[in-house]
């Protein structure tokens, strides 16, 4: 009798501690996609938010959260699904601090995308930033124009690999 009890108390602790275990890797959440790539090919819709697998993953706090499409990040270690950590601007945290090299968020509502994209930033010309990505693994390719301080969102502060090691 005391071996039958001792299996079962064993058995609610550590299936409940498994079952517990399981459904956290498996929580999901409603994220906005950002393109990682040439805008010409998109054929999803970046202005609905998709639900995502987030598992066990700790977000920080004051970062807002994006998944990535497509694969011309790879370079700077950000793959396809990988979740995003985006610290938008706001009174403290402006357009004068971005620097070379930054992945910038950038919203965009024009007539050849509408949504979310990163880019990485170049250098800045006036009131607007060069930016370019990658095509294959390390070619640097400069996007087709400059986006303004306006379309500027935030900056990538944080990469998770929830389904890959990239």
């Amino acid at each position: 009798m005391k071996t039958i009890l001792t299996i079962l108390l064993a058995t609610i602790f550590f299936g409940g501690r498994i079952l517990y275990l399981y459904l956290k890797r498996r929580r999901r959440e409603l994220l906005y996609p950002v393109e990682a790539g040439p805008t010409s090919e998109v054929k999803e819709d970046f202005n609905q938010p998709v639900s995502v697998r987030i598992g066990g993953m700790k977000k920080t706090p004051g970062l807002d959260y994006f998944v990535v499409r497509n694969e011309c990040m790879r370079p700077m270690g950000i793959c396809p699904d990988d979740i995003i950590g985006v610290q938008l601007f706001d009174d403290e945290f402006t357009i004068t601090d971005v620097e070379e090299g930054d992945v910038l968020l950038i919203e965009l509502n024009d007539e050849n995308f509408r949504g979310r994209k990163i880019r990485v930033m170049d250098h800045a010309e006036k009131n607007a930033f060069v930016t370019y990505y990658y095509v294959g693994n390390k070619k640097r390719q400069q996007s087709s124009k400059t986006h303004s301080f306006e379309c500027i969102r935030g900056v990538v502060r944080e990469v998770n690999h929830p389904y890959s090691d990239c």
